[in-house]
């Protein structure tokens, strides 16, 4: 406990307030960013590659949080994930809103907290629920989210 104390002691405001100002600021635009450009990329082609834009944005988010501050500390790396998971949350409920309808039409979707938070719940509740390959389908999403807040995370310590 001593050791939270110290490094809390040691957080600088300016550092504290660009970090967060990056961690979930930034965050929120690119994972509205990305998803917009994945259901255009979606309804031409079939194919999501919200993947792969989370992982560079997620890898350059990292490493832009990183330039933030001098000295690290453990509070720095629980703001990049808290902002690297609300990111990932916008991308996959916006990914399944595009699936739906035509997002670009539905701005109020983008405004509203409420429904990226029912959407995770509903997720959770559907990914035990839709037999074997519904299984599968949201446990590979949920890992290929994990590594890809892993990577951003480990960018910046």
């Amino acid at each position: 406990m001593n050791n939270l104390k110290k490094s809390f002691q040691r957080i600088k405001l300016k550092d504290l307030v660009f970090v967060i100002l990056y961690a979930v600021v930034l965050s929120i635009l690119f994972g509205i960013m990305i998803g917009l450009i994945d259901s255009l990329i979606t309804r031409q082609i079939r194919f999501s590659l919200s993947f792969i834009f989370f992982f560079i944005s997620s890898r350059w988010l990292g490493r832009q949080i990183r330039r933030q501050y001098e000295m690290s500390n453990v509070y720095y790396t629980i703001i990049a994930f808290i902002g690297l998971f609300i990111q990932a949350i916008i991308v996959l409920t916006i990914s399944a809103f595009a699936s739906q309808v035509n997002i670009v039409n539905h701005p109020e979707i983008f405004l509203n907290e409420k429904i990226y938070i029912q959407q995770f719940i509903l997720l959770i509740e559907t990914t035990f629920a839709n037999g074997f390959f519904g299984i599968m389908n949201n446990l590979i999403t949920f890992l290929l989210y994990g590594v890809g807040i892993y990577i951003g995370v480990r960018e910046t310590y």
